[in-house]
Protein backbone atom coordinates (compact mmCIF):
# COMPACT_ATOMS: atom_id res chain seq x y z
CA UNK A 1 0.00 0.00 0.00
CA UNK A 2 1.09 3.58 -0.58
CA UNK A 3 3.00 4.64 2.53
CA UNK A 4 2.60 8.16 3.84
CA UNK A 5 4.51 9.77 6.69
CA UNK A 6 2.75 12.66 8.40
CA UNK A 7 5.07 14.95 10.33
CA UNK A 8 3.05 17.47 12.36
CA UNK A 9 3.02 20.78 10.48
CA UNK A 10 5.65 19.38 8.12
CA UNK A 11 5.80 17.97 4.63
CA UNK A 12 4.20 14.72 3.60
CA UNK A 13 6.49 11.89 2.61
CA UNK A 14 4.77 9.50 0.20
CA UNK A 15 6.36 6.21 -0.86
CA UNK A 16 4.95 4.40 -3.92
CA UNK A 17 4.10 0.74 -4.13
CA UNK A 18 6.30 -1.58 -6.14
CA UNK A 19 3.57 -2.09 -8.75
CA UNK A 20 2.76 1.57 -9.35
CA UNK A 21 2.65 2.27 -13.10
CA UNK A 22 1.48 4.67 -15.79
CA UNK A 23 -1.36 2.26 -16.62
CA UNK A 24 -3.05 2.45 -13.22
CA UNK A 25 -5.93 4.64 -14.43
CA UNK A 26 -6.62 2.82 -17.71
CA UNK A 27 -9.78 1.36 -16.14
CA UNK A 28 -11.25 4.89 -16.20
CA UNK A 29 -10.84 5.55 -19.94
CA UNK A 30 -14.09 6.49 -21.68
CA UNK A 31 -17.49 7.81 -20.66
CA UNK A 32 -19.21 7.40 -17.28
CA UNK A 33 -22.37 8.25 -15.41
CA UNK A 34 -21.47 9.30 -11.85
CA UNK A 35 -23.78 9.14 -8.83
CA UNK A 36 -22.54 11.51 -6.11
CA UNK A 37 -23.05 11.56 -2.34
CA UNK A 38 -21.53 14.71 -0.86
CA UNK A 39 -21.53 15.86 2.77
CA UNK A 40 -23.31 19.19 3.07
CA UNK A 41 -20.91 20.61 5.67
CA UNK A 42 -17.35 19.43 6.31
CA UNK A 43 -15.49 19.13 9.60
CA UNK A 44 -18.55 20.25 11.54
CA UNK A 45 -19.99 16.91 12.66
CA UNK A 46 -22.62 17.08 9.92
CA UNK A 47 -24.58 13.99 8.88
CA UNK A 48 -26.59 15.55 6.04
CA UNK A 49 -25.77 14.56 2.47
CA UNK A 50 -26.55 15.93 -0.99
CA UNK A 51 -27.02 13.45 -3.80
CA UNK A 52 -26.77 14.33 -7.50
CA UNK A 53 -25.67 12.94 -10.83
CA UNK A 54 -22.84 13.92 -13.15
CA UNK A 55 -21.19 12.63 -16.30
CA UNK A 56 -17.48 12.29 -17.06
CA UNK A 57 -15.08 11.26 -19.81
CA UNK A 58 -11.40 10.34 -19.42
CA UNK A 59 -8.69 10.29 -22.08
CA UNK A 60 -4.96 9.63 -21.86
CA UNK A 61 -2.40 12.38 -22.65
CA UNK A 62 1.37 12.87 -22.61
CA UNK A 63 1.98 9.61 -24.52
CA UNK A 64 0.31 7.63 -21.78
CA UNK A 65 1.99 9.26 -18.78
CA UNK A 66 -1.06 11.31 -17.90
CA UNK A 67 -4.80 11.62 -18.32
CA UNK A 68 -7.52 14.24 -18.18
CA UNK A 69 -11.16 13.81 -17.33
CA UNK A 70 -14.14 16.11 -16.98
CA UNK A 71 -16.94 16.19 -14.44
CA UNK A 72 -20.15 17.78 -15.69
CA UNK A 73 -23.24 18.52 -13.61
CA UNK A 74 -25.26 21.48 -12.30
CA UNK A 75 -25.52 23.11 -8.88
CA UNK A 76 -28.38 25.44 -7.92
CA UNK A 77 -29.53 25.53 -11.53
CA UNK A 78 -26.14 26.64 -12.86
CA UNK A 79 -23.82 24.56 -15.07
CA UNK A 80 -20.75 23.21 -13.30
CA UNK A 81 -17.70 21.61 -14.86
CA UNK A 82 -14.70 20.13 -13.06
CA UNK A 83 -11.48 18.73 -14.45
CA UNK A 84 -8.86 16.34 -13.08
CA UNK A 85 -5.33 16.22 -14.49
CA UNK A 86 -3.27 13.18 -13.46
CA UNK A 87 0.46 12.88 -14.22
CA UNK A 88 2.67 9.86 -13.56
CA UNK A 89 6.35 10.50 -12.72
CA UNK A 90 8.38 7.48 -13.90
CA UNK A 91 11.31 8.54 -11.69
CA UNK A 92 9.35 8.50 -8.41
CA UNK A 93 6.60 6.11 -9.60
CA UNK A 94 4.06 8.45 -8.01
CA UNK A 95 0.89 9.94 -9.43
CA UNK A 96 0.06 13.63 -8.91
CA UNK A 97 -3.62 14.52 -9.27
CA UNK A 98 -4.64 18.15 -9.86
CA UNK A 99 -8.21 19.49 -9.74
CA UNK A 100 -9.83 22.63 -11.08
CA UNK A 101 -13.42 23.66 -11.82
CA UNK A 102 -15.63 26.52 -12.92
CA UNK A 103 -15.31 28.19 -9.49
CA UNK A 104 -11.50 28.34 -9.69
CA UNK A 105 -8.91 30.02 -11.85
CA UNK A 106 -6.05 27.78 -10.82
CA UNK A 107 -5.20 24.13 -10.23
CA UNK A 108 -5.55 22.89 -6.65
CA UNK A 109 -2.57 21.47 -4.81
CA UNK A 110 -1.91 17.97 -6.14
CA UNK A 111 -2.67 14.85 -4.13
CA UNK A 112 0.17 12.35 -4.54
CA UNK A 113 0.20 8.58 -4.26
CA UNK A 114 -0.14 5.23 -6.02
CA UNK A 115 -2.21 2.06 -6.33
CA UNK A 116 -1.69 -1.10 -4.32
CA UNK A 117 -3.68 -3.67 -6.25
CA UNK A 118 -7.24 -2.39 -6.60
CA UNK A 119 -6.95 0.42 -4.04
CA UNK A 120 -5.21 3.73 -4.72
CA UNK A 121 -4.59 6.42 -2.10
CA UNK A 122 -3.34 9.95 -2.72
CA UNK A 123 -2.51 12.69 -0.16
CA UNK A 124 -1.68 16.34 0.29
CA UNK A 125 -1.66 19.04 2.96
CA UNK A 126 -4.11 21.88 2.46
CA UNK A 127 -6.36 24.27 4.36
CA UNK A 128 -10.12 24.27 4.65
CA UNK A 129 -11.95 27.28 6.10
CA UNK A 130 -8.77 28.32 7.90
CA UNK A 131 -7.98 24.85 9.28
CA UNK A 132 -4.82 22.94 8.40
CA UNK A 133 -5.92 19.59 7.00
CA UNK A 134 -4.67 16.49 5.24
CA UNK A 135 -6.63 15.50 2.15
CA UNK A 136 -6.92 11.91 0.97
CA UNK A 137 -8.35 10.64 -2.33
CA UNK A 138 -9.15 6.95 -2.55
CA UNK A 139 -9.89 4.97 -5.70
CA UNK A 140 -11.41 1.50 -5.44
CA UNK A 141 -11.39 -0.41 -8.75
CA UNK A 142 -12.27 -3.82 -7.31
CA UNK A 143 -15.26 -3.83 -9.68
CA UNK A 144 -13.90 -2.39 -12.92
CA UNK A 145 -17.44 -1.81 -14.20
CA UNK A 146 -18.36 0.21 -11.11
CA UNK A 147 -15.29 1.95 -9.61
CA UNK A 148 -15.69 4.23 -6.60
CA UNK A 149 -13.85 7.45 -5.75
CA UNK A 150 -14.00 8.94 -2.27
CA UNK A 151 -12.46 11.88 -0.42
CA UNK A 152 -11.60 12.35 3.24
CA UNK A 153 -10.25 15.23 5.35
CA UNK A 154 -8.22 14.94 8.56
CA UNK A 155 -7.85 17.89 10.91
CA UNK A 156 -5.62 15.98 13.37
CA UNK A 157 -2.71 14.95 11.17
CA UNK A 158 -4.22 11.66 10.08
CA UNK A 159 -5.37 10.25 13.41
CA UNK A 160 -9.04 10.47 12.33
CA UNK A 161 -10.65 10.99 8.94
CA UNK A 162 -14.01 12.41 7.84
CA UNK A 163 -15.23 11.01 4.52
CA UNK A 164 -17.10 13.80 2.77
CA UNK A 165 -17.63 12.82 -0.88
CA UNK A 166 -18.33 9.56 -2.71
CA UNK A 167 -18.60 9.09 -6.48
CA UNK A 168 -20.07 5.85 -7.83
CA UNK A 169 -19.18 5.29 -11.49
CA UNK A 170 -21.08 3.22 -14.06
CA UNK A 171 -20.93 2.98 -17.83
CA UNK A 172 -23.72 4.45 -19.98
CA UNK A 173 -25.74 1.64 -21.50
CA UNK A 174 -24.93 0.65 -25.07
CA UNK A 175 -27.43 -2.17 -25.51
CA UNK A 176 -30.28 -0.97 -23.40
CA UNK A 177 -32.18 -3.26 -21.07
CA UNK A 178 -35.38 -1.55 -20.04
CA UNK A 179 -36.62 -1.95 -16.50
CA UNK A 180 -40.22 -2.30 -17.64
CA UNK A 181 -42.11 -2.49 -20.96
CA UNK A 182 -42.43 0.74 -22.94
CA UNK A 183 -46.13 1.51 -23.11
CA UNK A 184 -45.75 5.23 -23.87
CA UNK A 185 -43.23 6.38 -26.48
CA UNK A 186 -42.25 9.86 -27.60
CA UNK A 187 -40.71 10.26 -31.06
CA UNK A 188 -38.98 13.65 -30.86
CA UNK A 189 -37.85 15.26 -34.14
CA UNK A 190 -36.03 18.59 -33.62
CA UNK A 191 -35.25 21.28 -36.17
CA UNK A 192 -31.80 22.61 -35.29
CA UNK A 193 -30.14 25.93 -35.94
CA UNK A 194 -27.99 25.76 -39.11
CA UNK A 195 -24.77 23.75 -38.66
CA UNK A 196 -25.61 23.05 -35.02
CA UNK A 197 -26.59 19.35 -35.12
CA UNK A 198 -23.22 17.78 -34.33
CA UNK A 199 -22.59 20.18 -31.48
CA UNK A 200 -26.05 19.39 -30.10
CA UNK A 201 -25.45 15.62 -30.39
CA UNK A 202 -22.39 15.95 -28.16
CA UNK A 203 -24.11 18.34 -25.76
CA UNK A 204 -27.14 16.07 -25.47
CA UNK A 205 -24.95 12.99 -24.94
CA UNK A 206 -22.86 14.71 -22.26
CA UNK A 207 -25.69 16.23 -20.24
CA UNK A 208 -28.99 14.50 -20.88
CA UNK A 209 -28.57 10.81 -21.74
CA UNK A 210 -27.25 9.43 -18.46
CA UNK A 211 -29.21 11.84 -16.30
CA UNK A 212 -32.55 10.97 -17.91
CA UNK A 213 -31.90 7.23 -17.68
CA UNK A 214 -30.98 7.57 -14.02
CA UNK A 215 -34.23 9.40 -13.30
CA UNK A 216 -36.41 6.73 -14.87
CA UNK A 217 -36.83 7.58 -18.56
CA UNK A 218 -36.08 4.86 -21.09
CA UNK A 219 -34.02 6.18 -24.02
CA UNK A 220 -33.97 3.73 -26.94
CA UNK A 221 -31.60 5.94 -28.90
CA UNK A 222 -30.52 9.29 -30.27
CA UNK A 223 -30.15 9.77 -34.01
CA UNK A 224 -29.26 12.02 -36.90
CA UNK A 225 -31.68 12.17 -39.84
CA UNK A 226 -30.47 11.11 -43.26
CA UNK A 227 -30.75 13.85 -45.87
CA UNK A 228 -31.57 16.53 -43.28
CA UNK A 229 -28.39 17.93 -41.78
CA UNK A 230 -30.27 20.24 -39.42
CA UNK A 231 -32.40 17.54 -37.77
CA UNK A 232 -31.88 15.70 -34.46
CA UNK A 233 -34.14 12.77 -33.57
CA UNK A 234 -34.50 10.86 -30.32
CA UNK A 235 -36.90 8.52 -28.54
CA UNK A 236 -38.03 8.51 -24.93
CA UNK A 237 -40.17 5.84 -23.31
CA UNK A 238 -42.19 5.29 -20.13
CA UNK A 239 -44.16 2.53 -18.48
CA UNK A 240 -47.39 4.52 -18.51
CA UNK A 241 -48.72 8.08 -18.62
CA UNK A 242 -48.56 8.49 -14.85
CA UNK A 243 -44.85 7.67 -14.73
CA UNK A 244 -44.29 9.97 -17.71
CA UNK A 245 -45.90 12.88 -15.85
CA UNK A 246 -43.91 12.22 -12.69
CA UNK A 247 -40.66 12.03 -14.64
CA UNK A 248 -41.30 15.18 -16.70
CA UNK A 249 -42.16 17.20 -13.60
CA UNK A 250 -38.99 16.05 -11.82
CA UNK A 251 -36.58 16.34 -14.74
CA UNK A 252 -37.72 19.70 -16.15
CA UNK A 253 -37.99 21.12 -12.65
CA UNK A 254 -34.62 19.70 -11.61
CA UNK A 255 -31.05 21.01 -11.55
CA UNK A 256 -29.73 19.41 -14.75
CA UNK A 257 -32.34 20.95 -17.03
CA UNK A 258 -32.18 24.25 -15.15
CA UNK A 259 -28.42 24.25 -15.60
CA UNK A 260 -28.19 23.14 -19.24
CA UNK A 261 -31.65 23.57 -20.76
CA UNK A 262 -31.21 27.17 -21.86
CA UNK A 263 -28.08 26.38 -23.85
CA UNK A 264 -29.78 23.32 -25.41
CA UNK A 265 -32.82 25.39 -26.43
CA UNK A 266 -30.60 28.03 -28.03
CA UNK A 267 -29.38 25.43 -30.54
CA UNK A 268 -32.92 24.58 -31.72
CA UNK A 269 -35.43 26.26 -33.96
CA UNK A 270 -38.31 23.90 -33.16
CA UNK A 271 -38.74 21.04 -30.68
CA UNK A 272 -42.53 20.56 -30.96
CA UNK A 273 -42.51 17.85 -33.66
CA UNK A 274 -43.25 15.11 -31.12
CA UNK A 275 -45.53 12.11 -31.62
CA UNK A 276 -46.94 10.45 -28.50
CA UNK A 277 -47.46 6.73 -29.16
CA UNK A 278 -48.39 3.44 -27.56
CA UNK A 279 -47.69 -0.08 -28.86
CA UNK A 280 -50.47 -1.50 -31.00
CA UNK A 281 -50.11 -4.84 -29.26
CA UNK A 282 -48.63 -5.01 -25.77
CA UNK A 283 -46.53 -8.08 -26.58
CA UNK A 284 -43.02 -6.85 -25.80
CA UNK A 285 -41.96 -6.83 -29.46
CA UNK A 286 -41.55 -3.07 -29.39
CA UNK A 287 -39.14 -3.28 -26.46
CA UNK A 288 -37.07 -5.95 -28.17
CA UNK A 289 -36.70 -3.79 -31.25
CA UNK A 290 -36.09 -0.45 -29.58
CA UNK A 291 -33.67 -1.64 -26.93
CA UNK A 292 -31.09 -3.32 -29.12
CA UNK A 293 -28.27 -0.85 -29.70
CA UNK A 294 -26.62 -3.04 -32.34
CA UNK A 295 -29.14 -1.83 -34.88
CA UNK A 296 -27.54 1.29 -36.32
CA UNK A 297 -29.97 2.09 -39.15
CA UNK A 298 -33.59 2.86 -38.24
CA UNK A 299 -36.53 3.44 -40.56
CA UNK A 300 -39.74 5.04 -39.27
CA UNK A 301 -42.83 5.02 -41.48
CA UNK A 302 -45.73 7.31 -40.55
CA UNK A 303 -49.03 6.19 -42.13
CA UNK A 304 -51.92 8.64 -41.98
CA UNK A 305 -54.84 6.20 -42.29
CA UNK A 306 -58.09 6.98 -44.03
CA UNK A 307 -61.04 7.37 -41.71
CA UNK A 308 -62.15 3.97 -40.49
CA UNK A 309 -59.18 2.20 -42.09
CA UNK A 310 -56.66 2.29 -39.26
CA UNK A 311 -57.22 -1.25 -37.99
CA UNK A 312 -57.26 -2.67 -41.51
CA UNK A 313 -53.96 -0.90 -42.18
CA UNK A 314 -52.49 -2.36 -39.03
CA UNK A 315 -53.57 -5.83 -40.05
CA UNK A 316 -52.09 -5.39 -43.53
CA UNK A 317 -48.80 -4.20 -42.07
CA UNK A 318 -48.71 -7.21 -39.77
CA UNK A 319 -49.55 -9.74 -42.48
CA UNK A 320 -47.37 -8.28 -45.22
CA UNK A 321 -44.56 -6.07 -43.95
CA UNK A 322 -43.87 -7.52 -40.50
CA UNK A 323 -44.00 -11.06 -41.88
CA UNK A 324 -41.59 -10.14 -44.67
CA UNK A 325 -39.17 -8.46 -42.28
CA UNK A 326 -39.31 -11.33 -39.81
CA UNK A 327 -38.10 -13.70 -42.53
CA UNK A 328 -35.04 -11.48 -42.95
CA UNK A 329 -34.33 -11.11 -39.24
CA UNK A 330 -35.41 -7.44 -39.10
CA UNK A 331 -36.94 -6.17 -35.85
CA UNK A 332 -40.23 -4.33 -36.40
CA UNK A 333 -42.71 -2.79 -34.00
CA UNK A 334 -46.10 -1.17 -34.69
CA UNK A 335 -47.40 1.86 -32.81
CA UNK A 336 -50.53 3.99 -32.69
CA UNK A 337 -51.23 7.34 -31.09
CA UNK A 338 -51.64 7.50 -27.32
CA UNK A 339 -54.91 9.41 -26.98
CA UNK A 340 -54.84 10.05 -23.22
CA UNK A 341 -54.63 13.74 -22.41
CA UNK A 342 -51.12 15.17 -22.50
CA UNK A 343 -50.95 16.18 -18.84
CA UNK A 344 -47.65 18.02 -19.26
CA UNK A 345 -48.68 20.75 -21.74
CA UNK A 346 -45.34 22.52 -21.35
CA UNK A 347 -44.13 19.92 -23.87
CA UNK A 348 -46.63 19.85 -26.79
CA UNK A 349 -47.26 16.54 -28.58
CA UNK A 350 -49.01 15.45 -31.79
CA UNK A 351 -51.99 13.14 -31.16
CA UNK A 352 -53.46 12.10 -34.51
CA UNK A 353 -56.07 9.39 -33.89
CA UNK A 354 -55.65 7.63 -37.27
CA UNK A 355 -51.83 7.55 -37.25
CA UNK A 356 -49.98 4.23 -37.56
CA UNK A 357 -46.19 4.07 -37.13
CA UNK A 358 -43.78 1.26 -37.94
CA UNK A 359 -40.28 1.29 -36.49
CA UNK A 360 -37.87 -1.04 -38.32
CA UNK A 361 -34.29 -1.68 -37.22
CA UNK A 362 -31.43 -2.82 -39.44
CA UNK A 363 -27.86 -3.67 -38.49
CA UNK A 364 -26.61 -1.34 -41.24
CA UNK A 365 -28.00 0.74 -44.06
CA UNK A 366 -27.13 -1.92 -46.64
CA UNK A 367 -29.62 -4.30 -45.01
CA UNK A 368 -32.53 -1.94 -45.61
CA UNK A 369 -35.42 -3.46 -47.53
CA UNK A 370 -37.66 -0.75 -48.97
CA UNK A 371 -41.43 -0.86 -49.19
CA UNK A 372 -43.53 -1.72 -46.17
CA UNK A 373 -46.54 -2.01 -48.49
CA UNK A 374 -46.69 -1.45 -52.22
CA UNK A 375 -48.13 1.83 -53.46
CA UNK A 376 -51.54 0.38 -54.27
CA UNK A 377 -51.89 -1.04 -50.76
CA UNK A 378 -50.77 2.24 -49.20
CA UNK A 379 -53.37 4.15 -51.21
CA UNK A 380 -56.04 1.62 -50.21
CA UNK A 381 -55.60 2.31 -46.50
CA UNK A 382 -53.76 5.63 -46.06
CA UNK A 383 -54.09 9.25 -47.11
CA UNK A 384 -50.31 9.55 -47.16
CA UNK A 385 -47.11 7.95 -45.90
CA UNK A 386 -43.97 9.70 -44.64
CA UNK A 387 -40.62 7.99 -44.04
CA UNK A 388 -37.76 9.11 -41.82
CA UNK A 389 -34.43 7.26 -41.99
CA UNK A 390 -32.13 7.55 -39.00
CA UNK A 391 -28.50 6.83 -38.14
CA UNK A 392 -28.07 5.86 -34.52
CA UNK A 393 -25.55 7.91 -32.54
CA UNK A 394 -23.62 5.47 -30.31
CA UNK A 395 -22.81 7.01 -26.92
CA UNK A 396 -19.40 5.60 -26.16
Amino acid sequence: MTNVTLVPHGALTVTPTATSSADDFDFLIGRWVIQNRKLKARLSNSHEWDTFEATGTLRKVLHGRGNIDDFITAFDGKPFEGMALRIFDPATKLWSIYWSDTHRGTLDKPVVGSFDGDIGRFYCRDTYEGKDIVVMFQWDKTDLAKPVWSQAFSADNGRTWEWNWYMYFSRPAQQITFREPIRVLELRNYQMQPDMTQRFVQYFSDHFVGTQQAQGAMLPGIFTVQGEADRFFWMRGFGDMASRLSYLQNFYGGPVWKGYGREANSMMIDSDQVHLLRPWRDDGVGDAALGDGRYAFVVIDYYHAKEGKRDALLQALTNVYSAKMKEQGVLVSLWVTEMQTNDFPRLPVIQEKDLVVTISLFLKEGDYVEGALNQAEVEKYAIRKETVTLDRVLNR
